[in-house]
């Protein structure tokens, strides 16, 4: 239930804006009510935003997929750093052959 939570947060964080921008763009279209600038620096800023973070949200899920390991490993090693323990976690992963079986040739 908490990471449901969680996966829907940075989905709600990345979406939010572009959302609520193309609901703006719309009103000022179709109405004489204008909500949204027609110039050209704000779309070019519109889609700079969709381009860097909607391919965040798979490093953000990535985090929240990550969390619950990193919060197991930071209760073993409590003198360690997150970013360390978390640095260990994906290189034990690669290295153990979790994602890349020892047998297989790659």
């Amino acid at each position: 239930n908490t990471m449901a939570l969680l996966y829907s947060i940075p989905f709600i964080v990345v979406w939010l804006f572009p959302v609520l921008w193309f609901i703006c763009v719309y009103i000022s279209w179709n109405t004489s009510f204008k909500v949204a600038p027609d110039n050209e620096t704000s779309v070019t800023i519109y889609i700079i935003y969709v381009c860097i973070f909607a391919p965040l949200q798979g490093f953000f899920n990535w985090l929240v997929y990550m969390r619950p390991r990193l919060k197991k490993a930071t209760r073993r090693s409590r003198n360690t750093g997150s970013f360390l323990v978390l640095w260990d976690i994906e290189f034990f992963f690669l290295s153990a052959g979790f994602i890349f079986p020892k047998d297989v040739e790659i």
